[in-house]
């Protein structure tokens, strides 16, 4: 009776815990080269697109949230390819450059609320989600023009040579 009730007790927790794990996102949907992409990551950058496509007024069915989901979850894989190139070739520059260009927004003050009213983003989710990956990309944009290359021929061949490991379906 006792060995039964500590292996209930084993499973209940257990199921209780991996409940938790899933609800709070955290486990990986992809990892691209050494990097994870996180569930919760993925579920908030989906719920902002939504956000933003419903006060469009477009109409948000199930084969719109999931090509909404395939196409977030694809610009999150760009960032962190874009992310592994700048932090190769600029190293501890990054930072400084990133500072230049966000500077512009913190003069901003309507931002935080139109993220919010937008996005459904706080403006701290707003910097980190859309305009730190935003400004990266213009920085290897800019990198890449001046060695006559687009960042698009440039994405599309980081992709085939990337390991991408999609762990959902």
């Amino acid at each position: 009776m006792n060995k039964f009730f500590i292996g209930f007790l084993v499973l209940f927790v257990g199921g209780f815990g991996t409940l938790g794990i899933v609800q709070a996102g955290l486990y990986p949907v992809a990892i691209v080269g050494s990097d994870i992409i996180w569930a919760k990551e993925l579920n908030q950058a989906t719920g902002a697109a939504l956000t933003y496509y419903a006060k469009l007024g477009a109409q948000i069915t199930p084969q719109v949230h999931k090509e909404v989901r395939r196409a977030v979850l694809d610009k999150i894989t760009e960032n962190v390819l874009i992310l592994k190139d700048l932090k190769k070739e600029e190293g501890e520059g990054l930072e400084a450059t990133l500072d230049e260009i966000l500077k512009k927004y913190s003069t901003m003050p309507n931002l935080g609320p139109a993220a919010a009213q937008l996005y459904g983003l706080n403006l701290e989710e707003f910097y980190q989600m859309i305009l730190i990956p935003q400004a990266q990309r213009e920085i290897l944009e800019k990198k890449l023009s001046a060695g006559g290359r687009k960042l698009d021929d440039w994405l599309a061949q980081e992709k085939q040579t990337a390991s991408v490991i999609l762990l959902l379906k």
